[in-house]
């Protein structure tokens, strides 16, 4: 078995450091928290046959991007704005699924749609299911932002909308139930964790470096 002496050992140790402290950075360089551009909002909010159109804000701008609108046998989505939703029989989408430009698959858009048709729920929404969305802001009119809407309860007189989220970066995708806290991928270390681990890196590695030249 070989051993190394004190000052080789110390070289390595040092030569190691750096690398850990280079690849911290490289990676603090790009991280940023997961999901953190996803825009929540919850509670519930139900719909009956007889009421009043329940119009959605989705961003919070005081424009009215959505209406759910009843009349006797029919319930119908009424997006105004410019703003549109996931259209044709697979509009109920499942849990996971990415809404943006390129995507649902096989999905087209509009600004109208049937979930209640002559008193049968359309599209399997009974058991409820997401919408997706695309829409406008009052400050960027002209660039799509992505979300989805909730949907629960869905009967032939009544609906429940338990949700719905956007993602706050014009042109960038959402997946379906993504809260901004599990957008189902890996978490990414905080920048604070990263910078500790490359600042402590360096400084070992500078401490080293000293003592060898004492």
């Amino acid at each position: 078995m070989q051993y190394k002496s004190k000052r080789a050992q110390r070289k390595e140790l040092s030569r190691k450091l750096a690398a850990y402290g280079a690849a911290a950075g490289a990676v603090l360089a790009v991280a940023h928290p997961a999901d953190a551009d996803v825009v929540y909002t919850g509670g519930t909010q139900t719909a009956s046959q007889g009421d009043a159109p329940l119009y959605l804000d989705i961003n919070g701008d005081y424009q009215n991007d959505a209406a759910l609108a009843w009349r006797p046998g029919y319930l119908s989505w009424i997006f105004s704005n410019g703003a549109q939703l996931v259209v044709g029989s697979g509009m109920n989408l499942a849990s996971g699924v990415s809404v943006g430009a390129t995507g649902p698959a096989n999905a087209g858009w509009g600004s109208y749609a049937y979930l209640v048709y002559s008193y049968s729920v359309l599209c399997g929404f009974a058991d409820g299911g997401y919408l997706g969305i695309r829409f406008h802001t009052t400050t960027n009119p002209k660039t799509w932002y992505y979300g989805w809407v909730k949907l629960d309860e869905v009967t032939d007189s009544s609906v429940t909308v338990s949700g719905w989220a956007y993602e706050s970066d014009p042109r960038v995708a959402i997946l379906t139930g993504d809260t901004g806290t599990s957008g189902g991928g890996d978490p990414v270390p905080e920048p604070s964790s990263l910078a500790l681990l490359a600042m402590g890196a360096a400084g070992l590695a500078a401490y080293r470096r000293k003592r060898d030249a004492a």
